[in-house]
Order: C-alpha cells, then structure tokens, then sequence
C-alpha cells in the first residue's frame, strides 16, 4: 500500500462556517488547523494516508514527551512511526511503534466538497495548554455515516489523553478503541468491533508506565 506523508508546520486557525444542513455535522473546533480536509470543503477524495504535525507543545504519553506527531486518516495518532494500516486488529497492534493513541481505528474516509477532515487546535497558555486533534471522517463505504470525535492532551496532566465521541454512527462496531506503546509491552484496549461508543461518550486513558488505566468520564446517551 502506498502512503501519502504530508508535512504541516504551521499553525494557522481559520473561522468555521456552518453547514447548510441541520443533519450533517459540523466542525467543532473553534479555531482549527487543517490537517487533512478543509472546512469549506475538502479539495479531493481522501484515504490511508499519513501526516506529520510539528506542535508548539510537546504531549506526552508513557512517559515519553513528543511535539512531532503522526497522524492517519484511519483515526490513529502516534508519537512515533505509525503506517496508513487498514484498520482493525487487536490491541497491541506490532506495526505501530511507541505511543500510539487508536481513536476509532476503522478504515475511514475523508470525501470530496465536505467539512470532513482532521483538525487541531492548541489553546491556553503554558505551561496549561490543551491540545486538541478532531477527527470527522465517514467510512469508506458510507459518505453518510460519520465519525466525529475529539483526542484530548492537557499539558499539566502527563500521560494522559481523552477521547470525547461527538457523534459515531455504528457506535463503534467497526472500530478498535485504546492505546499503547510496543516498545514499553503495554497497551490497553476499551473496545474491539463493539457497539458501545455512545454519543457525548467521554473516556480518559492513564498511561502512566506500569499504571496504566482508563475511566468513563462521561457514559453518553446510546
């Protein structure tokens, strides 16, 4: 499989139009930066493809801070290497290497002349700033059913990230969900192919090393 590795080392937040539509959803980022689509419409057709993000602010997880972020259309975030791998499999995943972070690892899709995409926005000050990387794709075999979702990095709280589900059409059934770090042999794995990822669904992953967790902040409405 060929991958697309697209560099993005600016930071540059842009307003976000509504959409026309109440049923479609919007982006939810105030003042995002486009990583792969575009809010006023996504230039062309997009699939398995892998961007790197250079950050103003280093996240952390496992214990190992990284401001040079590797991001795929496929909802899977890293701090390392990762590939344009079609989702799923289970947790750990040998190809991702280091801290790895699956959103809602399925294989999904960015269509032409919508707001979907991959957006990020950092706001605050340091040393309490909060990174934020939205994903709102479809799946590949359904422009109609969406995954849109939030991944959370707070940089007063090491090694922790939070997922916040805004609206997942199959609740999961198709996705893998968790996280982990093959170099360290840890990983943890809230759900394979499971319909359980609810609308306003809030989990908070620990990844502190050897105590690693993960809590429901918040249950959603299924």
């Amino acid at each position: 499989m060929t991958q697309h590795i697209t560099e993005l080392t600016t930071y540059s937040p842009i307003r976000v139009p509504t959409t026309a539509a109440s049923d479609i959803p919007a982006v939810a980022l105030a003042h995002p930066t486009a990583i792969a689509g575009d809010v006023n419409g996504a230039p062309r057709d997009m699939d398995d493809e892998v961007y790197a993000v250079s950050l103003p602010v280093a996240l952390t997880l496992y214990g190992q801070p990284s401001a040079n972020i590797m991001v795929n259309s496929d909802a899977v975030l890293g701090l390392n290497t990762i590939d344009g791998s079609l989702g799923y499999a289970y947790i750990p995943y040998p190809r991702f290497y280091g801290s790895t972070v699956l959103g809602l690892w399925t294989d999904l899709y960015i269509y032409r002349d919508t707001q979907q995409g991959i957006y990020y926005q950092v706001s605050g000050t340091a040393p309490s700033r909060q990174t934020t990387f939205e994903f709102y794709i479809s799946h590949i075999t359904d422009c109609s059913s969406y995954y849109h979702f939030l991944i959370k990095f707070a940089e007063d709280k090491l090694n922790s990230v939070t997922y916040q589900n805004l609206d997942v059409s199959d609740r999961g059934r198709s996705a893998v969900v968790g996280v982990q770090n093959n170099d360290l042999g840890q990983s943890m794995e809230f759900s394979y192919m499971q319909p359980v990822i609810c609308p306003g669904m809030q989990i908070t992953f620990d990844t502190t090393p050897g105590k690693g967790s993960y809590k429901i902040d918040t249950a959603g409405q299924c």
